[in-house]
């Protein structure tokens, strides 16, 4: 007997082939947290810089953690098929600039993984290199995922900007010294 199978395992996980749907160049990126609307955000690029919508008057995104968050999209993986149920904890919803939207929904870490589900809307032409088979195989299935490979993606909205500076303390003002009197 010229093999003997030592590696061969029981379990399915072992035998999928782990790559996902990669999203080399995002044109939007949006998180909706399930029941927290006020922590959900919306990245836009806009002349090659990331923006994000509804930035307040005393508040700067951090481009490194946007850029984090784009990157994320390129390097997706699952571990294994999930479950067909599971309670939502947000939405990840991006438009590639190809024009497909995808939308990730996201359930509870368990274990370090995170179900995911993804469905998309697919231009009848997405342009020269997509193979729309190669998205479809992904459509309506629950994946688990490494729990750290949407750590910069499922977060809120607060991570994404940079940190107020410090509010300058008052120094105190010096009180003079007392004269003392010589004796």
């Amino acid at each position: 007997v010229s093999e003997t199978f030592d590696t061969a395992a029981p379990s399915p996980s072992t035998w999928l082939d782990k790559q996902f749907i990669k999203i080399e160049e995002p044109a939007s990126i949006r998180y909706e947290p399930t029941g927290n609307s006020t922590a959900g955000w919306q990245l836009s690029l806009e002349d090659s810089a990331w923006k994000l919508a509804g930035l307040g008057k005393n508040e700067t995104l951090d481009a490194s953690k946007a850029a984090l968050a784009a990157s994320a999209l390129t390097s997706l993986s699952f571990t294994d098929l999930g479950p067909a149920e599971f309670p939502p904890s947000g939405k990840l919803i991006v438009t590639a600039a190809n024009g497909i939207r995808y939308t990730f929904e996201i359930g509870p870490r368990e274990s370090g993984d995170v179900p995911l589900r993804l469905s998309a809307e697919l231009p009848e032409n997405p342009g020269e290199g997509v193979s729309l088979e190669s998205i479809q195989q992904f459509l309506d299935r629950t994946f688990l995922v490494p729990g750290f490979s949407l750590d910069n993606l499922a977060i809120e909205r607060s991570r994404l900007l940079m940190p107020p500076p410090p509010t300058p303390t008052p120094s105190p003002t010096p009180v003079p010294a007392k004269k003392s009197k010589a004796r």
